[in-house]
């Protein structure tokens, strides 16, 4: 899929509102997850050349860092955004305190 495409495609996507959006990251986490579990470390290393917005190598493994990396920022965001508006925040956010690989 070329930059284009995954830009239509963001844009018209089905995130108009919260229990789409958590489903969509659920869904996501899930993917990256089986994807990782099988992945061969030759896999990993394939690098990709992007040229829009500017040209640039990664591979698959810089790729999903970024992915990850990316999402955990706007996950950050919207924690903000929602302590702002006076929202309840009573979970934990720290992924040491999470019952997350114990």
């Amino acid at each position: 899929m070329n930059f284009q495409a995954v830009q239509k495609e963001i844009e018209s996507g089905p995130a108009d509102n919260g229990a789409n959006l958590f489903a969509i990251s659920q869904e996501a986490a899930a993917k990256y997850k089986r994807y990782l579990a099988s992945a061969p470390a030759e896999d990993l290393a394939l690098v990709f050349e992007f040229s829009p917005p500017r040209k640039l190598n990664a591979s698959k493994r810089k790729l999903i860092a970024q992915a990850l990396t990316h999402s955990m920022r706007h996950w950050a965001q919207l924690s903000t955004f929602l302590r702002q508006q006076g929202f309840e925040q009573p979970w934990v956010h720290d992924f040491l305190m999470s019952k997350a690989m114990e």
